[in-house]
């Protein structure tokens, strides 16, 4: 002010505790929970993309995302984050309530017959960890489940597959939905490479 300086000053141990404290803030938004965890993605997005006009093509996708998140949200579940020509959902790994993991299987699996845009489902559940960071509004989730999940993508690709279930969501929902076995495979790029039991729809 005029010819005057202010300056501030902070002791050491209260900075050390505004650090204590955002660190353990942290430590306290990182959690861990179990989940149903639904891929989805538009199957050969490259080539059609380039086969309409941006704004054709944006239209598409937009309204099969808008789709898909209605069907999601009305069965009990989240879409967790956009990816671009796909999305990731999650429900809660609760018995109690898997009656809507597997109401909005239904719809979705119908809704591939409906579609103009051709999608692949691959469902995974496991333990996850959420928090610690957000980005527009959206849980970031990560953990080796979610890992194998991305290479299921991979594999139902390779195998021609429009539906890929791990075991671990066949054990929980196989009272429920109805599966088929595709065999055991072995995952690219996992850490475990014992080949792994999937399932698939019977139209399969």
């Amino acid at each position: 002010l005029g010819q005057y300086d202010l300056k501030f000053h902070q002791s050491a141990e209260a900075a050390s505790n505004i650090s204590t404290a955002s660190y353990s803030h942290t430590l306290v938004d990182v959690r861990s929970k179990k989940c149903f965890m639904l891929l989805a993605d538009i199957v050969n997005s490259t080539r059609l993309c380039k086969e309409h006009e941006p704004a054709q093509w944006a239209s598409l996708v937009g309204s099969w995302t808008g789709n898909c998140s209605d069907i999601i949200k009305r069965h009990g579940g989240d879409i967790n984050k956009y990816l671009g020509d796909g999305f990731l959902a999650i429900w809660p790994l609760d018995p109690n309530r898997k009656h809507h993991i597997t109401s909005g299987l239904t719809a979705l699996i119908g809704a591939q017959d409906e579609s103009p845009l051709p999608f692949r489902l691959v469902l995974h559940a496991g333990e996850v960890m959420t928090g610690g960071a957000r980005t527009l509004g959206e849980d970031s989730l990560s953990g080796m489940e979610l890992v194998l999940l991305f290479r299921m993508e991979k594999l139902a690709s390779k195998l021609g597959h429009t539906f890929l279930c791990s075991s671990a969501a066949h054990k929980t929902i196989d009272s429920e939905f109805s599966l088929i076995s595709l065999g055991k495979h072995q995952v690219e790029d996992y850490v475990d490479q014992e080949p792994k039991p999937f399932y698939g729809i019977s139209r399969e």
